[in-house]
């Protein structure tokens, strides 16, 4: 908690928007004073990004610049918490700290527009959420928990649109023959639990849907969120590649301690032994997030810095029990990247020079 809000301090003492933040506030004001959504004011984000916003500064104050970023704070912690109980559930305690550790560290990577409040920011904490409920342990053949999961990943969605493909590998995880044999169920009572998760799903998308055209802004909704969208480079394009290469490079340079974890998590059947030993099918649905979260990091063609937040969730899960294996001395691994003082001194490294860019860098826009 205290690294989070030392490496987010630019942030939080930052006289004004940051980046992405400046759009949305502009439609939350607004809404907050009579205006209508997508007409008044728009952005091409789901709805439900901008009631965030609205609700934020209705209590916080209009143009309040310090307690919306101590909010922004706050939704990571929220996240934090999400990622220790769920890696907690799985693993151990330790394995919770090293996944929100991961986490806090990641999210402030240096580009100080990785500091806003921005869609892939606020779609994650919904996501874990939602892995926390749908991957507990369960007596029950029905799990009424499913229905909150739908509805929170239905949630993220309205947030921002690449993170509906978080919804598909928890819809695979429940008909998953592992799943269905620790669980002890029929392949009609899987179905029946994947069924409901989907149908709380839609129906959440539905009431929404219902909200907006009440308002009589359904169609404008459905144009600015799904149609005013354009890949202007796609696969076919190699600037498609040259920038993914580019960003992706950038990217494993900046987390490389966390996806050096998470490679020894998963590159040999040894140690996925030694780690996931009784959570097979946790595993499996760790990788298929992995693989569909990298779809949506890659669906507009962009990849900018912020995007790849997406990916964290499954990588922190998969890299912490490595994390928490080291630092309690369990195991020791001769790669000089993986020994413990190493890695501390990376975590720690990698902690202070994020800081140092981000506070550098945002200094100047204070003006």
């Amino acid at each position: 908690i205290l690294l989070t809000l030392v490496l987010r301090l630019p942030a939080i003492v930052h006289p004004m928007t940051l980046d992405d933040e400046g759009g949305y506030a502009v439609v939350a004001h607004e809404l907050l004073e009579g205006g209508t959504l997508y007409r008044s004011a728009l952005d091409r984000r789901p709805p439900l990004l901008f009631w965030i916003y609205a609700g934020v500064f209705r209590e916080v104050g209009p143009y309040n610049w310090l307690p919306f970023h101590l909010n922004g704070v706050s939704w990571i912690l929220l996240t934090l918490a999400g990622l220790y109980a769920l890696a907690r559930q799985l693993f151990s305690r330790e394995a919770g700290l090293a996944a929100a550790l991961f986490y806090s560290i990641c999210t402030a990577r240096p580009d100080w527009v990785n500091l806003a409040l921005n869609g892939e920011l606020m779609m994650n904490l919904p996501i874990v959420w939602a892995l926390f409920l749908a991957l507990r342990p369960s007596a029950s053949r029905i799990r009424p928990e499913l229905i909150a999961s739908g509805v929170l990943l239905a949630s993220a969605f309205l947030i921002k649109q690449p993170a509906a493909i978080a919804a598909v590998p928890v819809a695979l995880y429940l008909l998953l023959p592992s799943y269905r044999a620790r669980q002890e169920l029929h392949r009609r009572h899987a179905v029946a639990q994947a069924g409901l998760l989907t149908a709380s799903y839609f129906l959440t998308l539905g009431v929404v849907a219902l909200i907006l055209h009440r308002q009589g802004i359904l169609a404008d909704a459905w144009y600015w969120t799904f149609e005013d969208h354009e890949v202007v480079h796609g696969p076919w394009d190699p600037v498609f590649w040259q920038r993914g290469a580019k960003e992706t490079l950038a990217t494993a340079g900046a987390w490389h301690p966390l996806l050096a974890c998470c490679v020894v998590s998963i590159r040999d059947r040894a140690q996925r032994a030694r780690y996931w030993r009784g959570r097979e099918q946790e595993f499996t649905f760790l990788v298929l997030l992995l693989g569909f979260s990298v779809i949506g990091v890659c669906a507009t063609g962009r990849f900018y810095s912020h995007y790849f937040f997406q990916l964290l969730p499954a990588l922190v899960l998969l890299g912490a029990p490595v994390l928490a294996a080291i630092w309690t001395g369990a195991v020791a691994y001769p790669f000089p990247l993986l020994r413990r003082r190493v890695l501390g001194f990376l975590l720690a490294g990698t902690a202070v020079a994020f800081l140092i860019v981000n506070g550098v860098g945002l200094w100047p826009w204070r003006t």
